[in-house]
């Protein structure tokens, strides 16, 4: 039987009102943190935060083009680079892991519930 002659069905989910919502959210925080990069970008440093250690203090330094990489990200490097902060320290970690832990361990124990 050849691939093209196969059809998977598809099906068609309706999102959730929760769903919705986080997508909503993720979204404008993720456009948000481009329109603030592109706003800074005159201002910001050659040299800006890259790297951060377990303590959360920056133990490399790189061009500020690297921000573009990870956007969403780029808000505590812009703001220790401007020199507004600086930064969260030891609590990083913590609340990256927690803040990416926590999706993560509600969709297992989502998918468990699935039979």
């Amino acid at each position: 039987m050849s691939s093209s002659s196969w059809k998977r069905p598809k099906l068609n989910i309706p999102k959730t009102m929760g769903e919705k919502i986080g997508d909503g959210i993720g979204l404008t925080l993720y456009i948000g943190s481009i329109l603030f990069l592109a706003y800074l970008w005159k201002d910001l440093p050659d040299k800006v935060p890259a790297h951060y250690n377990f303590a959360g203090e920056v133990d490399r330094w790189g061009s500020k083009w690297e921000l573009w990489i990870f956007p969403g990200l780029m808000f505590e490097s812009a703001a220790i680079a401007m020199g507004w902060w600086k930064g969260l320290g030891i609590w990083l970690l913590p609340i990256f892991i927690i803040g990416v832990g926590i999706p993560i361990v509600k969709m297992l124990l989502n998918q468990r519930k699935i039979k």
